[in-house]
This record gives structure tokens, sequence and C-alpha cells, in this order.
């Protein structure tokens, strides 16, 4: 099972030490034993004592095949005195948890019970995003089995979920930065998940590291061509929507490299509702005309009337001639590519086509306020001449029609 062995294994020790009434999630509280079957466990976790090597192996696995009606008796014994008998029943304690765990995850995969019934948390949360389907509820167990510790606090809401995401994700970006250690697929997808839900409270620099992680190979190459791309999508275009504040130019240029279309809405959100940085105002607008359409084009318009909009973005010097590209320059390029123009044609003479962000930023400059205007112009010219044409017809034009006689049957 992974990091789950590990983990469960410590966490075990501990609630097994310190907290006997300690059950593990998804389990009965009380699991009905008759005398006959206790009196047998006691005598089995007294032969966890013996001095044969065998004897004790016998009783340990017995221990371990009769399962969840041992624990009880077997949490009496981990303050044993006889280190034997105390390592064995904290062992044995584990793989019941373990098993258990791995049957309940079986029985939910095969639709023989809901995540509900076998106390695994989340889940309602994951169906209301991503439905209930075969590859939903695979995706969901490959989450489980990955950071089933992490994803056991969402039902304790958008706090614990915040708190635990904070502490997770710096983890395994150390384990990323110390030992060169390539994130699971399950490992990405889990926090992805768990920070898509919506009120969870996360700080820039947490969201930073989760927007890191979806470039880990194991998870780009699932969200690109793998057998779980379309669930895959659908996770990241849940995590993508709920971008903001200055990481927000992470979300958008995600949402471009991978074909997001979720991204329209964080850069739509951006444009209305700021920020006003303008590195990130250009991949929302870049974001928009990637996957936008010409009733985007208003949200665009309003740009150039911010103080923003003359942030100078790039500049290049060719044949001894200084071009300037501004925020400005950007919108207006977006625009006529909205309207399905050539922006080439509007005075932008070095755009350069881009597959990912549409065009590159720096091929939009002008080599002067003056041509940067009679760009503008020309697009006001342009957009006059199609309000004009999609005019509807006035009211003589109505009489004109009324008057003409039927055609000839």
């Amino acid at each position: 099972m992974g990091r789950f062995t590990t983990t469960c294994a410590t966490a075990l020790l501990g609630f097994a030490v310190f907290s006997s009434a300690w059950t593990p999630a998804g389990m009965a509280e009380e699991t009905p034993v008759s005398p006959e079957a206790a009196a047998k466990i006691r005598g089995l976790i007294e032969q966890l004592g013996d001095p044969e090597f065998a004897r004790r192996e016998d009783a340990s696995n017995q221990l371990t095949e009769i399962g969840l009606a041992t624990m009880d008796e077997l949490r009496k014994v981990t303050r044993h005195t006889d280190p034997e008998v105390k390592y064995r029943a904290i062992r044995i304690l584990a793989m019941v948890v373990e098993l258990d765990f791995k049957r309940r995850l079986d029985d939910f995969i095969a639709g023989r019970s809901e995540a509900a019934d076998v106390g695994l948390p989340g889940w309602k949360e994951f169906n209301k995003q991503f439905g209930d389907d075969p590859e939903s509820r695979a995706l969901f167990v490959e989450l489980q089995k990955s950071e089933s510790d992490a994803l056991a606090v969402i039902d304790q809401g958008p706090a614990a979920i915040a708190e635990k995401l904070a502490i997770r994700s710096q983890e395994l970006q150390t384990s990323i930065g110390q030992f060169r250690h390539q994130l699971a697929y399950g490992n990405v997808a889990a926090m992805i998940f768990m920070a898509s839900i919506e009120d969870v409270p996360l700080t820039p620099q947490v969201s930073s590291i989760l927007y890191g992680f979806c470039y880990q190979p194991n998870f780009r190459n699932e969200l690109m061509s793998g057998e779980r791309k379309e669930v895959s999508r659908k996770l990241m275009g849940a995590w993508i929507r709920r971008g903001e504040g200055w990481t927000l130019y992470q979300a958008l240029n995600l949402a471009m490299q991978y074909d997001i279309q979720d991204g329209l809405i964080p850069a739509e959100r951006a444009l209305r509702d700021g920020p006003n940085q303008p590195h990130i105002l250009q991949y929302a607008i870049l974001a928009i005309a990637r996957f936008g359409d010409e009733s985007n084009i208003p949200s665009v318009e309003k740009v150039l009337e911010r103080p923003e909009a003359r942030n100078r973005i790039g500049a290049q010097r060719i044949n001894n001639v200084n071009y300037e590209a501004q925020l400005y320059d950007v919108a207006l390029a977006a625009m006529v590519y909205l309207a399905g123009e050539d922006p080439k044609e509007f005075g932008f003479e070095r755009y350069q086509p881009n597959p990912q962000n549409v065009f590159n930023p720096g091929t939009v400059g002008f080599k002067s306020e003056e041509d940067r205007q009679t760009a503008h112009k020309k697009w006001i010219a342009f957009r006059a001449k199609q309000a004009e044409n999609d005019e509807p017809p006035g009211p003589e034009h109505h009489d004109a029609d009324a008057n003409e006689e039927p055609p000839s049957p």
C-alpha cells in the first residue's frame, strides 16, 4: 500500500499507546466477539511471547487472519512489559488496519458499497465535482491509496483542509528538492483535489507549490495522454477555476499549456475584479484570446482604459528601430484575434502566432505612439462597421417588405 503502510504503522503506534479508544475510520466501533473467540484471541496473544520463534510467528499469522475482532485485546498489550509481545501487537494492529483499508477500497471500487459506508472521507465532495462512474471511482481509490492521511481531514471543513495542505505540500516539496523524488500521480491528484474544494483558504505560497506539482512527469503524462486523461482534466479544471491573486498567472499558464478551457473563468474574473499587476493582466488577456470568442471582446476592451495598460511588457531593437510592447498592445491584438481578423492587417506588422499563448506578446509592440493609435483607429472603424452591418432592419425596410407581393406559386 505504499505510503499508507508506513504512515499507518507510525500513527497506529501513537494511537495504540496513547489512546485505547482509537478506532480506524470506517471500522465498527465495536466488533462483536463471542466468549470462545475472545478466549482464543487472548491465548494467541499470550503465545506472542513464546520462547519458540515458530509459535510466535504462528500466533501473529492467526491474529492477523482473524482481523478486526482482535483489536480490543491487542490494544491492551501495546504497553506489555515483554518487548516482543509489545512489538508484535503493534505490528499486527497495523496490518489489520491496512488489510481492512484494502478491503474497503476493493468493496468501493467494485460497487459493493458506498464510500460513506466504508469510511472513505471526501467521496461526497469528489462525487459532487466529478461524478460517479468507474473512472471517477478508480481515481478516488488512487487518491486514497496515495494520500489517505491527508484526505481524512476533508470532512472536518475548509480550515482543516487548508492546514493539512500546507503541511503535506511542504513535505512533498522537500522530497522533490532534497531527494530528487518524482511524485506519484496519486500524490499530485490528491493535493489538487483538496485545493479545488470551494472555500478552502490557501496562501499564495501553498498555491504556488501546488501549481508546480502539476508539472511532475507522472501527473503530466496522465493529463496529456494517460488512461485517466479525461477525469484528470476535470480535476485540473476545478483547481484552475479557483485561481486568484499573484499566483493567478501560474494557473492561466497551466490552462494554456494543457488546453484546459476552464482557464477562461479566472481570466475573465481577473479583468473584472483585479488584480492590477500588468503581468497577470497580460496572462488573463492571452487566456481569453485562447479560450474565448467575440463575446469576450468587451471585457478586454476595458483594459485599454486602465492606467496599467500603458505598462511596458517588452522592448526590442530591430534594424536600429526600437519597438515597445505595452499591455495596451496585447489587449488590442487580442481583440482583433477574437474578432477573427488578422492582426497584421491592423498594423501589427511583427505579429507572431504562438500555439500556446495565441501570439508572442513581445511581437505586438509599435515603434511609435502614432503607429499605436493608427492601429487603434483601424479597430474602432472596424467595430463601427460591424455594428452597422449587425443593425436590424429599420421601420421603412419592414414596411417595404410588407408591401411586397408574395412570390407566384
